[in-house]
């Protein structure tokens, strides 16, 4: 094999190994799929507090709460959202910060709003299993025939 054959052999194996080595970098850093762009607010009020809101406002509508006790009730999820979106995030206790705020709940609510508010909830939670588990949703329960 003359010196120049072997001069162009590795020269040829040369350019071959750069070229992949810049169509990796190319594909790693040029190419790569952008992430989701953020979701917007769904209240007024930004993210932060728009969860809260959509719960007080649906409380506030089942429960006829009182302007007192939505004050109180505001009160509590201003305080709790941050840290039970913290624990969804961290993997934390989210079952004990819904204790938590359950009780506080107790303390604002009529024993009559709390029961309904219980009621609300396990329908809410057995909706969400049934949805986790790949299955349909149960259906909401319809209201009784007037007669």
């Amino acid at each position: 094999m003359s010196s120049e054959t072997r001069w162009i052999s590795v020269l040829s194996a040369l350019i071959l190994v750069i070229g992949i080595f810049l169509g990796i970098a190319m594909d790693r850093f040029l190419f790569r799929p952008l992430p989701p762009p953020p979701l917007p607010p769904v209240a007024s009020g930004g993210a932060r507090s728009s969860l809260g809101q959509l719960a007080l406002e649906r409380l506030t509508r089942n429960l006829n709460l009182q302007a007192d006790q939505q004050k109180k009730m505001r009160e509590i999820f201003d305080r709790y959202m941050p840290e039970m979106r913290h624990a969804r995030m961290a993997g934390g206790d989210l079952l004990a910060i819904r204790m938590k705020m359950r009780e506080e709940i107790r303390k604002v609510l009529t024993p009559e709003q709390f029961t309904k508010f219980e009621e609300t909830y396990r329908r809410r939670e057995e909706r969400w299993r049934g949805m986790q588990s790949g299955g349909a949703p149960p259906a909401p329960p319809t209201p009784p025939a007037q007669q």
